[in-house]
């Protein structure tokens, strides 16, 4: 513990400090995810475990990537919160295989001021977002949050996607009804229409005796319109 100035803080290492100011209380998360957190220094991943257990959150824990891997291939997480510097794997290594292999995982890479690696060259690999240790218990919660409400969003507009897509399959099949409807009715009008209209084609010849002039004129629209429903 360190005093002075009535701020106290628990630090972790070198590089993390946990604000213990800023206390976690129990949170109910709306809906709870899987989280991984990966560290080779365990005070870490404790402390970020618990703040993620006290969001209402079920919370794995491995020491290196390589352990992360295998607990990824083993069972279902949503978020992967993972340090960049590690013995064996780092964490952009682990988040390049995760992300190819998992590419729904939401992923945090923890990084330190004087990291190896950029944002760009960790967001390029495929995290989804990073904090810079130290960072507050606030920060975290804060990135996580951010990345639960993006996952939340794609599988809101993934889901929005499917459900335009199924009333498309279904426009498309009630149009092809449509067709096959209009096809059948056009048939079944046009034997009977091809008998009256050779029928009044006859009579406007005079084969049947002479029409006056109201007769030609009446036998004339019912031609036209005979023409009309035959095009259809």
């Amino acid at each position: 513990m360190e005093g002075g100035g009535g701020k106290e803080s628990i630090e972790l290492s070198d590089e993390t400090v946990f604000d213990t100011n800023q206390g976690v209380r129990g949170e109910t998360a709306a809906k709870k995810e899987r989280v991984l957190v990966v560290d080779d220094e365990e005070p870490v991943r404790e402390m970020v475990g618990r703040v993620i257990e006290l969001m209402g959150h079920e919370v794995i824990t491995a020491n290196n990537g390589k352990q992360a891997l295998e607990l990824l291939r083993s069972a279902p997480f949503t978020i992967l919160v993972a340090d960049i510097k590690m013995p064996e794997m780092d964490g952009v290594e682990l988040t390049r295989a995760a992300r190819s292999e998992f590419p729904d995982l939401q992923i945090i890479c923890m990084t330190g001021h004087a990291g190896s690696y950029s944002y760009t060259d960790v967001v390029s690999h495929g995290a989804s977002d990073y904090i810079t240790k130290p960072f507050s218990i606030d920060e975290m919660k804060a990135k996580l949050n951010r990345v639960i409400r993006e996952k939340t969003l794609i599988n809101d507009l993934r889901q929005k996607s499917l459900e335009l897509e199924r009333a498309n399959q279904e426009l498309t099949r009630l149009d092809q009804l449509k067709s096959t409807f209009i096809s059948s009715v056009s048939h079944e009008l046009r034997t009977p229409l091809t008998v009256i209209k050779e029928f009044i084609a006859l009579m406007l010849e005079g084969h049947v005796g002479a029409l006056s002039e109201d007769q030609r004129e009446y036998l004339g629209i019912a031609q036209k319109n005979i023409l009309r429903l035959t095009n259809l």
